[in-house]
């Protein structure tokens, strides 16, 4: 039961990604940054409000699907690639400042 909600979960966090992705289209990768800020908020809020089986339909499955560190990953790579140091650096700084940030914030918030 477990693997079909981290399964459901996953699939619907994958649609609301790809719906990120076609929201904003501009240089800046601010799809994948929005989608990491608000997964993280949103694991550090789920984390002390679910329990149970809840925790694997919203956590593991729809944070998992929704949040995108892997594209994170690449779009860095890219940027690099392209030249652009300087926006790279300001994604990586500002991805990890504001993503753990709202995680930590939500955490304690909730706690």
């Amino acid at each position: 039961m477990r693997y079909a909600l981290i399964a459901a979960g996953a699939a619907m966090g994958g649609v609301a990604r790809y719906g990120m992705s076609t929201a904003l289209p501009i240089p800046f990768p601010w799809q994948t940054f929005v989608v990491n800020a608000t997964g993280g908020a949103l694991i550090g809020y789920l984390s002390h409000r679910l329990t149970g089986d809840q925790k694997f339909l919203w956590i593991t499955g729809f944070c998992g699907g929704y949040t995108t560190f892997s594209t994170f990953s690449i779009e860095v790579v890219t940027l690099l690639e392209q030249g652009r140091i300087g926006m790279a650096g300001a994604y990586v700084l500002g991805s990890v400042v504001v993503c753990v940030g709202a995680a930590a914030a939500t955490y304690y918030w909730t706690k």
